[in-house]
């Protein structure tokens, strides 16, 4: 719909540019056997039309005729956008809605702290995260299809469609990308790390032993943005850095790298560590 919108906006342009000599002659040539032009009494019509053939003329293919309609076809293709997105993250989303209540976060085990070198290095990621690496890993091979496909409506369908998350994340600004596959697969990281961070927030409670099979999910999901490409973020980094941190020396790591303020009395919460 946005290149049969465009491609009617230019046949207008291009009638009205071609009509306009005759349109807007002298008065006295309007008038003849042939061609009469009923608009020429109307001063309000005709400088109405002036106006839109010289704005015609100076912005050249930049200059867009029904612009409403046009703006509806971007807000469908907006629309669509949104929902097709939607469907996509969905299987992310549904496996993180559940993540903050897991029975691991509570669970206790004679270790002083998460960082004590007595804790086992054997503890494997967390079924809901290998299922979200997974998923990541081959949405590009899902997405490439739509990619290669030698369809002009689709290609400016996808290049003119705005994805969430796309915007910023963390006061990093996404530069323009070219490649649909690249663009989507960055929407969905992007989406799923600040889910991600907003879900370990609402962790209840985490004891010292939990917290280290939290910091395993969180570094499998770094090895899977890394195979990506696409950078975790600061508010997820800082997260592990608490996390890896003692109750001693908490406060002052926080300090020391300068973590987000929401991150610091996050992590401290559910920690049970009082600042």
């Amino acid at each position: 719909m946005i290149l049969k919108s465009n491609s009617l906006s230019a046949r207008l342009q291009k009638e009205i540019t071609r009509q306009a000599d005759k349109l807007l002659a002298p008065k006295k040539l309007q008038k003849t056997f042939t061609y009469y032009n009923y608009h020429v009494d109307n001063k309000e019509e005709m400088s109405a039309l002036s106006y839109l053939v010289e704005r015609s003329q100076q912005e050249g293919n930049d200059f867009i005729f029904l612009p409403s309609i046009r703006q509806r076809c971007y807000d469908l293709n907006e629309s669509c956008h949104s929902f097709a997105f939607d469907i996509i993250f969905s299987k992310v989303q549904q496996q993180l809605s559940g993540m903050p209540m897991m029975k691991v976060w509570g669970a206790e085990k004679e270790v002083s702290d998460v960082s004590s070198e007595d804790i086992p290095s054997f503890i494997s990621p967390s079924s809901y995260i290998t299922q979200i690496g997974d998923y990541l890993l081959n949405l590009p091979q899902q997405l490439e299809p739509f990619a290669t496909q030698n369809n002009p409506s689709l290609e400016l369908a996808l290049k003119e469609g705005k994805l969430p998350y796309t915007d910023i994340l963390e006061n990093e600004t996404l530069s323009h990308v070219t490649d649909t596959t690249v663009y989507w697969l960055d929407a969905v990281a992007r989406g799923t790390i600040l889910t991600y961070v907003e879900n370990v927030m609402k962790i209840p409670n985490l004891s010292d032993y939990a917290a280290r099979q939290l910091i395993e999910d969180i570094e499998y999901l770094f090895n899977i943005l890394e195979a990506l490409e696409i950078s975790p973020g600061q508010k997820l980094k800082q997260i592990v850095l608490l996390l890896k941190a003692t109750s001693m020396e908490f406060e002052q790591i926080a300090v020391d790298h300068q973590v987000l303020e929401d991150i610091t009395i996050g992590i401290a919460k559910i920690r049970n560590i009082n600042l």
